[in-house]
């Protein structure tokens, strides 16, 4: 009996498994617009112009928070004074502003990326260096002085809470962010890059660790990205060629085979119940 116990504790254990949507805004300078994206072949749907009230925005930043599910972005294009933290509603694409980043350009965020803790970090316009942002009044924090002296940036944690970054037109490097000094570290030359694909403006990483990327130049390709070798794979051509956001929004879901285990647990308690009573 005690092994039969341990087997359907392990039966009745639901398995989350990660259910990914990859979310994606227009922009580059244009008024942006809300889409959902296949990851495996770049096909979009769109949801809808992002509104803060009746007012258009462009939007050059997305990140989900864990654990809340809040789809934050930051408006303004690569030259705009200053930038807005706002949240969208994925289902809408209506947003509220948070608050405003910085005043001048340079203390802004040109890409957004939550950790696994919900700290939220950016990386600044024109190059760095790491800032963090407060979810809640946008107030901003710099951290370190690193530089990689782009114009597009693309920053992403992966599960393992590896902050990545990319941005040097292409081909250029893949670098990791330590996230207490700042500090940038080259991990590969980016290679098997798109032709015209030029600086990486947005990046956000999966459930296992592959690296999303777009650029802002006219191809409007979506590429995924090795974080250890830095090969580049053309995922496919998206609907709109200005793609200046991305972000995943994980969701857990049970296994649909864990619910059969259960019922095959149960059944098999049952026939063991009857067979002590004969």
């Amino acid at each position: 009996m005690p092994r039969i116990a341990a087997l359907l504790l392990w039966l009745g254990c639901p398995l989350l498994l990660p259910a990914q949507v990859l979310y994606m805004t227009s922009g580059s300078g244009d008024l942006s617009k809300l889409y959902t994206v296949d990851p495996l072949t770049a096909q979009s749907t769109l949801i809808g112009d992002v509104l803060i009230g009746t007012t258009p925005v462009t939007i050059t930043a997305l990140a989900f928070q864990p654990g809340t599910g809040i789809l934050y972005g930051v408006t303004g294009s690569e030259y705009s004074p200053s930038r807005i933290l706002i949240t969208i509603d994925p289902l809408t694409a209506q947003a509220v502003a948070v608050g405003t980043i910085g005043s001048i350009r340079q203390e802004n965020a040109s890409d957004l990326s939550f950790a696994a803790n919900g700290t939220l970090y950016g990386w600044n316009v024109r190059g760095g260096p790491l800032l963090t942002i407060n979810p809640a009044d946008a107030t901003r924090t710099v951290i370190g002085s690193a530089m990689n002296d782009t114009g597009g940036n693309g920053i992403a944690f992966t599960p393992d809470g590896t902050l990545y970054l990319a941005g040097p037109t292409a081909p250029g490097d893949l670098f990791t962010v330590n996230i207490t000094t700042g500090a940038i570290t080259s991990v590969a030359t980016l290679s098997n890059v798109p032709l015209n694909f030029n600086d990486i403006n947005a990046m956000a990483s999966d459930a296992n660790g592959l690296l999303y990327a777009t650029s802002r130049g006219s191809t409007g390709a979506l590429v995924t990205i090795n974080p250890t070798t830095g090969v580049m794979n053309t995922v496919g051509t998206l609907s709109f060629v200005t793609a200046d956001a991305l972000a995943f929004q994980f969701t857990a879901i049970p296994e649909p085979s864990t619910h059969v285990l259960l019922m095959l647990g149960l059944g098999l308690a049952g026939l063991m119940l009857r067979r002590r009573k004969r």
